[in-house]
């Protein structure tokens, strides 16, 4: 069992999922893929990892598709063990 906080606040910006010292990142494609994005979205991302990596935090992203297809398991497993 991965212990988890959900939506925390870190430096002014919100964090998915915090996991000890790890922001995980859900990026939903409605908001994150190119045809999607909100002006200035690919700078506010930027500064946001730049922040929490600076603030000691190790920051993965995990794009839709990924969660989607399963293939984000594999990172978490990488990261916490069997998780799935």
């Amino acid at each position: 069992e991965v212990l988890y906080s959900r939506e925390v606040e870190i430096d002014g910006f919100y964090v998915d999922f915090l996991i000890g010292r790890i922001a995980v990142e859900a990026n939903g494609e409605q908001w994150h893929e190119k045809e999607q994005l909100r002006p200035g979205q690919v700078d506010r991302d930027k500064r946001k990892y730049q922040t929490l990596a600076d603030a000691g935090y190790t920051v993965v992203v995990l794009p839709e598709r990924d969660i989607k297809s399963g293939r984000a398991w594999e990172v978490l497993n990488k990261l916490f063990g069997d998780c799935q």
